[in-house]
């Protein structure tokens, strides 16, 4: 889809459902928290779960929180996981621009700090949030214990899919967003968040995102080769959300060969494919995500215990 028809899509879902976003605030009830940024704007965020590690999810272009509810649940079982709203969407207030995602990880990092969320971290990162979640292991590798690509972006992924913006008879598939067709089938919070991203904030913020995906992923491209050499899982989808090209390389292919790429950002890392879903892992395959963020924090855990056992020894 091209940028024009993006955004014209945004425009549209921003003038449906904005009268009942109090009422729905008020059937749900939040609870989770505000931090205040620079004096200047809010972030929402809610976390559960003790453990060693706290997991961090963020989400793709103009997901919605309360898609990622049921992981958070599953996983706060076993560790401290926080969600959060990034600037101009759900519940958190506009942020400065451009939104990139060299900004949205300083503002992230501003965030967990000020509300005094240790870590190391565990980045969880879906599509777009993928992007947020390698640049954040570059810039705070000390603070960084594992990674989580969600069906990531790809630093190079603008170059090797550009054709896509010029195929206006191909056969579209959506392959990000949020999922609320059916609205008498969402929970409270789903409702909720799909009015609030529907709002006008969110949707600038998600056009603002859309314009400024190739700056993101130069920011990406330039830091990639210095991740730190933490546990890497890159969960794939499995079913074809791309269209072909005639007398091409499927696109499809090309997406699966950046995301094995994905696997070379470190020496601890390994692929799954999520056989049964598309795009929407965190919906449509919660549990691949659960099970193997476990993976990540279980490698992690023993990596730290063994640089202790070593540095005792060395004591």
């Amino acid at each position: 889809m091209s940028l024009i028809k993006q955004v014209t899509t945004c425009m549209l879902l921003a003038c449906t459902g904005l009268v009942s976003a109090n009422t729905l605030y008020n059937e749900y009830k939040p609870e989770g928290e505000f931090v205040l940024l620079f004096n200047a704007f809010r972030i929402y965020f809610h976390c559960q779960g003790e453990g060693r590690e706290t997991v961090v999810i963020d989400a793709g272009i103009g997901d919605a929180l309360a898609n990622w509810l049921p992981v958070q649940e599953k996983l706060s079982g076993h560790t401290r996981v926080c969600l959060y709203d990034r600037a101009g969407y759900g519940l958190s207030d506009p942020g400065p621009g451009p939104r990139t995602t060299a900004q949205i990880t300083f503002e992230l990092y501003a965030w967990l700090k000020k509300a005094g969320i240790e870590g190391p971290y565990v980045l969880v990162g879906h599509s777009f949030g993928g992007y947020t979640a390698q640049f954040f292991a570059s810039q705070f590798p000390q603070e960084t214990a594992g990674l989580v690509l969600v069906d990531s972006s790809h630093s190079r992924q603008v170059k090797r899919l550009a054709k896509l913006d010029t195929l206006e008879d191909a056969p579209r598939k959506s392959v990000g967003g949020y999922r609320f067709e059916d609205e008498s089938r969402l929970t409270p919070a789903q409702k909720l968040w799909k009015h609030l991203n529907a709002q006008r904030k969110s949707v600038w913020t998600q056009m603002d995102e859309l314009g400024s995906f190739r700056d993101s992923a130069d920011e990406v491209n330039g830091i990639v080769k210095h991740l730190p050499p933490v546990p890497l899982a890159v969960l794939t989808r499995g079913r074809s959300q791309l269209p072909t090209i005639p007398g091409d390389k499927s696109m499809e292919t090309v997406w699966h060969e950046m995301q094995e790429d994905l696997t070379t950002m470190s020496p601890h890392s390994w692929q799954v494919i999520a056989r049964d879903s598309g795009h929407s892992i965190h919906q449509e395959a919660p549990e691949v995500i659960v099970e193997n963020t476990l993976k990540v924090i279980r490698q992690a855990s023993l990596a730290r215990d063994n640089s202790a056992a070593a540095s005792g020894d060395d004591d």
